[in-house]
Parts: C-alpha cells; sequence; structure tokens
C-alpha cells in the first residue's frame, strides 16, 4: 500500500465509524470500541523523521465517539475535517490555545506527547532541524504499529504481526510499506521505533536490514539498548528499548543517540 492510500484507507475507515460502530475485535485483539483508532499523527509530506510507537493506548475523551457532536473536542474536529486534515498539524505537540480544543492541555495524549517534547528536539537538533518552538520547526511523522486503543500492549500480536504470522500479509500492505514511503519522504531518511517488539517485527520483512550483530548497550549497566537497521538506498531505522517498557530515552543517552546519528549522516 502507498502511503497517499494509507492516508486514504484510514480517512475512509475513520470516517465510517461515525455512521456504524467498529468492530470489537480485530487481528484477534480485542479493541475499546468508544475511541476512533489513530493510526498517525503529523503531516507525512513535510515531516522531519518518523516515529514509530506500538499503539495509541487507552482511549481519551477527546476521541471518543460519544463526543463526535462536542464542539472543542478532536473527534467534533475529526469528524468535520476528516481525520488525516484534522492531525496534519500534529496537535498532540500543540497547547490548548493553538488547536483550540478544550482543556487539551489535561487530556493524557497530549501529556503523553508533552513528555516526549524534549527528547524530540534533542533529535531535531541532532539533524540539523532548525529548532524553533513544536510546531512551528518540521514536526515529526508518528505511525502506530496497531491503530486501535486498547489498554495495555497485546503482547499477542508480537508474532502474530511478523512474516509469516497470521497477521503479517496486512502487517505489510498497510504498515510496513506507507512506513518505508514515510521514511523516504522525511527530511532525515530516519525512523524511530521505541519498543523492543516494533523492531523484531519490522526486521522480520527482511526490508531493512540490521548494521549492529547484536544490540547495542551505549551505557554499561544501564539497560536500554538500540538496533540500527538501513534499506541499502540511504534510508535507516533506530529501535530502542528499555527493559521491562517502552520509554522514551532520557537525556543521559543524548551523546549515544548523537554518535548513532552521526554515523548515519556520514
Amino acid at each position: 500500500m502507498t502511503l497517499s492510500n494509507y492516508i486514504k484507507y484510514w480517512d475512509k475507515t475513520i470516517a465510517g465509524l461515525f455512521v456504524k460502530s467498529p468492530a470489537a475485535n480485530y487481528w484477534g485483539v480485542s479493541v475499546q470500541t468508544d475511541f476512533i483508532p489513530e493510526p498517525f499523527m503529523g503531516d507525512p509530506d513535510n515531516c522531519s523523521f518518523v516515529i514509530v510507537n506500538l499503539n495509541p493506548g487507552a482511549g481519551t475523551c477527546h476521541s471518543c465517539l460519544k463526543k463526535q457532536n462536542i464542539r472543542g473536542t478532536l473527534i467534533h474536529k475529526v469528524k468535520t475535517y476528516g481525520y488525516s486534515k484534522a492531525v496534519k498539524d500534529f496537535p498532540y505537540l500543540r497547547d490548548g490555545a493553538a488547536v483550540k480544543l478544550t482543556d487539551w492541555d489535561n487530556c493524557p495524549g497530549r501529556k503523553w506527547w508533552k513528555s516526549k517534547e524534549r527528547w524530540i528536539k534533542h533529535i531535531l537538533k541532532e539533524f540539523n532541524i532548525p529548532l524553533a518552538p513544536i510546531p512551528d520547526c518540521c514536526c515529526p511523522f508518528a505511525m502506530e504499529l496497531f491503530a486501535w486503543h486498547t489498554d495495555t500492549w497485546p503482547g499477542t500480536l508480537n508474532d502474530k504481526m511478523k512474516k509469516g504470522g497470521i497477521c503479517g500479509n496486512d502487517v505489510y500492505n498497510e504498515v510496513i510499506e506507507p512506513l518505508h514511503e514515510a521514511i523516504k519522504k522525511s527530511k532525515c531518511k530516519t525512523a524511530f521505533c521505541v519498543g523492543k517488539p516494533i523492531g523484531e517485527i519490522i526486521d522480520s520483512f527482511n526490508l531493512f536490514t540490521k548494521m549492529n550483530p547484536k544490540p547495542l548497550q551505549p551505557i554499561p549497566r544501564i539497560e536500554r539498548y538500540y538496533d540500527v537497521y538501513h534499506d541499502g538506498n540511504g534510508c535507516y531505522i533506530i529501535n530502542t528499548w528499555a527493559q521491562g517498557g517502552n520509554t522514551y530515552p532520557s537525556d543521559k543517552f543524548d551523546v549515544e543517540e548523537e554518535k548513532l546519528i552521526q554515523d548515519i549522516k556520514t
């Protein structure tokens, strides 16, 4: 699936949920049916780099179908303008005054992305993207491996989504192919994936080759690891994970990430 068809697919799918309630099960996983999926965020035609997450986590009030007719909610904006137009400016990286959404700064999704802003700015700096205040600078484009809301990441998907798994063909067509194109279109030609399962799933399709024979552990005795992949044509994926979760790197790893990025740039 091309990136443009990926955008169209989700615009059509999400628009349909305002007419017919979503199914309770996707790829063998029970999902939160009161909330629209959030497959991506940002503008793939004008992005700095790509971020890949596992899934959007538990649903929040702003994505709740029951609030679709309430002005000042993100879901009302989605219903009015379509999903891709409503999220093109990456609202989760903008404050409430900018997006004109009610109680936006207390939205859990906004808080989650706000906590990632320091790391995002660090990556932008290393790639020499002008550090204007987010989102005035070139924002990333974020994609979810599994677009639907769940309370926790369904670990049963880890093998199902790999090449040869029962969802493997769908994952390749609906996630991996548009992801590769999004990386190509990004200014940095790079994606960052936070969470070990993401790297393992992407690796299984053999579209990217791992550059390091074993996971990199930049700081001894601190259990954060990195794998770096390339497609042979100038596109890269950096996958990082920490023991016991899919948290983003702290500033302790800034220098080490700078080295990784410099290796990619040279």
